[in-house]
Formats: structure tokens, sequence, C-alpha cells
């Protein structure tokens, strides 16, 4: 029978820095999407389309709240 590996500090992912990378990518989205586009609508919908793909299995309705959460602390 295979022995497993221990999992290392390196290896468990780090929480607050996916949710850092996230934020920032979020914010990526919506800032090309605004820049381009100039249509925030649209620029809100490409930052929730982002979070939606870094956070799966989070709840309908979930993304738009915590996109705006993002967007507001950055300005």
């Amino acid at each position: 029978m295979p022995q497993s590996l221990p999992i290392g500090p390196s290896i468990v992912p780090d929480a607050e820095l996916e949710t850092n990378n996230c934020a920032q990518l979020v914010l990526n989205a919506y800032t090309i999407s605004l820049t381009t586009s100039r249509h925030e609508p649209k620029a809100f919908d490409s930052a929730i389309r982002v979070w939606q793909e870094r956070n799966p299995q989070a709840a309908q309705g979930e993304a738009a709240r915590a996109v705006a959460s993002i967007i507001c602390k950055k300005l």
C-alpha cells in the first residue's frame, strides 16, 4: 500500500492569499472592462464572472455582493 506524503505548509493553500488574489483578479476585470467599454453594468458583470470562476461552490447571489464589496473597498 503506497504511503501518502505529508502535506507541508507550502502545499496547503493560504486562504487569505487566495482571497487577495481573487480580489485582484476581480478588480482587474472590472477596471479593464470599464476602461474598454465604459459601460458600468457590463464591467460589473465581467467582475462577477471572474469571482464565480474562483468560487464555483458559492451560493447563487453571493457573487454580486462579494464583487460589490471588493470594488467598494478599493474606491
